[in-house]
């Protein structure tokens, strides 16, 4: 086992040392003082590589991952030309809604994962050591002020593309815990759509906290809430465009599903229409074909 302590402010390295003395197994406790979890992730991969890693997977703190989760990273990588694995986040199982647009907003995310471009996403991948080493690692991006961004999961697939590596979303889903989908609807004028932007996340500790806090939430609420995921979810597919390595690679796709729109005056509008006008102009054709391809 291998902990980083990445500049926390409570005992936990302390903790850990006095526990490593008596654990029954080898434990070695790392310091990573630059804050970030991509130097974190970084300092404990680069550690298990020297102790002979072959492949590197990661997930959140906040997440649930199913029983064969390890098993279908081993089976990605011998059954896959895979250098980079992806697997969806899916937070239904815990996310008690019956609310249809809701519903709806994780379904259009999972079909965009599987008919558009698998996305890599910190909770949920896997990379070979080998592919790790040469793109230098897992970048952690910056805000203006120098602290820690998020979108060091988004940095790594691109490096992994640009070095000629291999994508394919193949891995078994994983279960984000709902409190920070809760606090996006309790700070609704706030919301941008991008769930995992902000940091917040709601204080419900338990199953029962959970069903009452969602029971309290107006469904009206919960529609607008999941208009900007969805609204979200598609700039965030359209914009691949403007990346040459994603745009190469994925335009058929974003093309299939803003049929019958074509090729070219897809690739021109993204580069010329505002983010609003985009979602205006093929907004009908996308929810078209996202509900299509929905199972029932």
């Amino acid at each position: 086992m291998i902990v980083v302590d990445n500049g926390s402010t409570d005992q936990t390295a302390k903790i850990v040392k006095e526990f490593a003395k008596e654990a029954n197994y080898p434990l070695d406790v790392l310091s990573e003082p630059t804050l970030g979890v991509g130097y974190a992730r970084n300092t404990g991969s680069k550690k298990a590589i020297e102790q002979g890693a072959k492949f590197l997977a990661g997930t959140d703190a906040d997440t649930t991952v199913p029983p064969n989760w390890v098993e279908s990273i081993y089976t990605g990588f011998e059954t896959s030309q895979g250098d980079l694995l992806c697997g969806e986040c899916d937070p239904l199982s815990e996310f008690k809604t019956e609310n249809k647009q809701a519903l709806f907003a994780f379904n259009v995310r999972s079909v965009i994962f599987k008919a558009v471009k698998p996305y890599c996403r910190g909770a949920n991948f896997a990379i070979t050591t080998t592919m790790f080493e040469k793109i230098g690692g897992i970048k952690q991006p910056l805000n203006s002020d120098g602290t820690p961004a998020v979108g060091e999961d988004g940095r790594l697939e691109i490096d992994v593309l640009e070095a000629g590596g291999v994508m394919v979303g193949c891995l078994a889903t994983v279960c984000p815990h709902p409190r920070r989908y809760i606090s996006n609807l309790q700070k609704l004028s706030e919301f941008s759509g991008r769930v995992h932007i902000g940091g917040s996340v709601s204080q419900v500790r338990n199953e029962d906290e959970l069903v009452k806090t969602l029971g309290s939430i107006p469904n009206e609420l919960i529609d607008e809430w999941s208009r900007k995921i969805v609204g979200v979810l598609f700039i965030d597919m359209i914009n691949l465009v403007k990346n040459p390595v994603f745009k190469a690679k994925y335009l058929g796709n974003i093309v299939s599903i803003l049929a019958p729109f074509t090729e070219s005056e897809i690739s021109k509008n993204v580069l010329n229409l505002t983010e609003e006008t985009l979602w205006l102009k093929y907004k009908e054709a996308f929810l078209t074909n996202v509900t299509k391809l929905i199972p029932n």
